[in-house]
């Protein structure tokens, strides 16, 4: 169990020496989707209406991390990679939420004993959010880069939800 739990907290982890922070291997404001269709089976989902660029769904399975649900990118019109948006399992939120905190600077933590969870980190000019709404067994991890995105975190899980 603890090594699959290490396994998963490092595919989560993302990295930002000198370059864009990197989920799954994706570099935001720097892959393009001509690169993502070539590391994943992605599927053409739509055009974001904030960005106005392609949103693609990635098969979970393709990515290879144990309880991630649901997984979206979306770009900007330039064809770069501005969000990635993922479900996950709620089990998972604390420990995902200390081994971010190991890596960067949280800016907001909302932990209630009982009730809706968030906390965000940033890394340059990307936001990192975890939010667990109390009525569900789902948490969302979002990976934006703000100067592009202007979405918000609840419009970014409705973006998960309806497609």
């Amino acid at each position: 169990m603890g090594k699959f739990v290490s396994i998963l907290l490092l595919s989560l982890m993302s990295t930002s020496s000198f370059a864009g922070t990197t989920i799954f291997g994706m570099e935001l404001g720097e892959l393009s989707t001509n690169q993502l269709k070539k590391m994943f089976p992605a599927t053409y989902i739509g055009v974001n209406r904030f960005t106005e660029g392609k949103m693609y769904s990635i098969p979970v399975k393709s990515v290879g991390v144990s309880g991630l649900k649901r997984l979206k990118t979306v770009f900007n019109k330039d064809r770069k990679l501005v969000g990635v948006l993922a479900v996950m399992s709620k089990s998972r939120f604390n420990q995902i939420t200390q081994e971010l905190n190991s890596q960067y600077k949280m800016v907001r933590q909302n932990i209630p004993y009982v009730g809706r969870r968030d906390v965000k980190f940033v890394d340059g000019p990307t936001e990192i959010l975890l939010e667990a709404p109390s009525t569900s067994s789902e948490m969302s991890v979002n990976y934006i880069l703000k100067k592009e995105v202007l979405f918000t975190s609840i419009e970014a899980m409705l973006l998960l939800k309806l497609s």
